[in-house]
């Protein structure tokens, strides 16, 4: 059907036809109706397998049954150059295109609306097993589902440059979104196996500057879009929790709002290399503190006041309530990571054997691991930590309220060079640290406020490995032993020290107040003569 010409079917069959371009079936360039019939068993070596509406033509599929076709892009029906499809009703499955769209492909400044009939049962070698778009694709009803891609969007699928518009309908599948693609679910029900989201909106920074608005279920819990930022604009309630893929670089921008979690695993499984960062570090936010410690999000009626964007509501069996860092590397920049619970270790964090955790900012406060036998309530390493910044406070486990290092590890190295942990219990031990199988090496930083709960005393440090002191500040006790070559001391910390624990030469002072890090009111010793002052 060629420009100015105008079809319609209404009955009848049109099968086992072939052709060497386009529209298998159908070629239509002018006005098509389709109200009833079957069109079936048709090939096209080109585009639309059953339907091909090109060059400025308009197709209307009311009824009929558009089945069992194949083409390249478009197994059922195919809209390029111009042209429109609308999808009134019938049905439209067992098609099966070897690149994209094995029911429906949309492409080259095609219009397709979708406001009922069938999608089902369609196979693409590529993207889009029922539905692929790469121009503007409207679905306001009708049903899209069993479908089969071999790449991306078993159900629906937004290319490069493409639009999607999810208004109605019901979408019971995969439903994706590539670089440079944009996809909108603003009505209907979708049931995507891969989206992180039922509702709400997050924005996507891509490498060339883009941003893309990607809404409801088009958000895919896996974080696979190398170089990209992925940017909070509102507080998000996850239905899978994120994963960022082997050899994968993103950012994630907190912008002050909350992450939170399934309650039911980790809030972020970490495989790549992620940063993370919080663009609005003065959003507040709201908690309550129940049993056990553990803060509970409550922005209504809370009475503990955390600042930032934050990673929370975390719950897992295992290790990382919050934040499992699983042989990647992980930079924290700011924001915070809190109200986190972990069965086993690291309610807060967990940086597993051959990872690596740099904290240059942020807090992880107020997270709860639960065993009796293992811990860190805030932090459990066995890989390399290294902390320049940043506070690790109110967190409670068995062992190692605030950092349990090397639990299972001997080589796991945890150092802090600057930051504050603070205000953890540690129920059995290690109030502020447990240093249980690892190295430990302060280099500057202060330990303090922290408590042992089943003991007469507060324990800033417990030791049972290698503890080495170079800087920084210690207020309770030290428990165990530690080789100490500078620092400043609050008395209990002091008196807590075997003299031979001490490097050669060094001579204990009061502390004259000189360094404002550490004030002589809670400091009131420190060692001279060290290389390291």
């Amino acid at each position: 059907n060629e420009n100015g010409g105008e079809t319609n079917i209404t009955g009848g069959e049109i099968t086992d036809n072939t052709a060497g371009g386009n529209g298998g079936g159908v070629n239509n360039e002018g006005d098509l109706d389709v109200d009833g019939g079957n069109i079936s068993g048709n090939t096209a070596g080109g585009n639309g397998g059953g339907i091909n509406t090109g060059d400025g033509g308009n197709t209307n599929i009311n009824d009929g049954n558009i089945t069992g076709n194949e083409a390249e892009n478009g197994g059922g029906v195919n809209t390029e150059d111009g042209g429109t499809t609308n999808i009134k009703g019938g049905e439209i499955s067992e098609n099966t295109a070897e690149n994209n769209g094995g029911g429906v492909n949309n492409e080259n400044g095609g219009e397709t609306n979708i406001t009922g009939g069938e999608i089902t049962d369609n196979t693409a070698g590529g993207n889009g097993g029922g539905v692929n778009n790469e121009g503007d694709l409207d679905v306001d009803g009708g049903n899209i589902g069993d479908n089969t891609a071999g790449g991306n969007g078993d159900d629906v699928n937004t290319g490069n440059n493409g639009n999607t518009d999810i208004n109605g309908g019901n979408v019971s599948g995969d439903v994706n979104t590539e670089p440079g693609g944009n996809t909108n679910v603003n009505g209907g029900t979708t049931g995507s196996k891969d989206s992180a989201i039922n509702n709400g909106q997050i924005t996507v920074i891509l490498p060339n500057g883009k941003e893309d608005i990607v809404t409801g279920s088009a958000f895919k819990y896996m974080l696979d879009i190398d170089g990209a930022t992925y940017k909070l604009t509102e507080n998000l309630q996850l239905t899978k929790d994120l994963v960022v893929p082997e050899d994968i670089s993103v950012t994630l921008d907190l912008n002050g709002f909350v992450l939170k979690g399934t309650g039911s695993g980790s809030v972020v499984t970490n495989k790549g290399n992620l940063t993370l960062i919080d663009s609005n570090p003065t959003a507040v936010h709201k908690y309550t503190k129940g049993n056990g410690g553990l803060y509970t999000l409550n922005d209504a009626n809370g009475n503990i006041t955390v600042k930032g964007g934050a990673i929370t509501g975390g719950n897992i069996g295992g290790d990382g309530g919050g934040v499992r860092n699983y042989y990647g590397t992980f930079t924290m920049e700011g924001g915070n990571i809190v109200g986190n619970t972990a069965n086993m270790c690291g309610g807060g964090v967990s940086n597993c054997e051959d990872c690596t955790f740099n904290m240059t900012g942020g807090n992880i406060e107020g997270n709860l691991a639960i065993s009796t036998f293992l811990g860190g309530g805030g932090v459990f390493n066995d890989g390399t930590f290294t902390m320049k910044a940043g506070t690790i406070a109110n967190n409670r486990s068995s062992f190692g309220g605030g950092v349990l290092n090397g639990n299972f590890n001997g080589e796991c190295t945890f150092t802090m060079e600057s930051g504050t942990i603070t205000g953890n219990e540690g129920v059995n031990g290690g109030g502020g640290v447990f240093n249980k199988n690892g190295t430990f090496n302060m280099e500057g930083g202060t330990i303090t406020n922290n408590k042992r709960h089943y003991a007469a005393y507060d324990t800033g440090v417990e030791n049972q490995a290698t503890f080495n002191m170079k800087g920084g500040g210690i207020d309770s006790e030290i428990v165990g032993s530690a080789t100490i070559f500078a620092g400043y001391f609050g008395a209990a910390a002091k008196n807590s020290i075997n003299t031979d624990w001490l490097a050669d030469g060094l001579v204990w002072s009061d502390n004259s107040g000189s360094d404002a890090r550490y004030p002589k009111d809670v400091f009131t010793h420190k060692l001279e003569n060290s290389p390291y002052v």
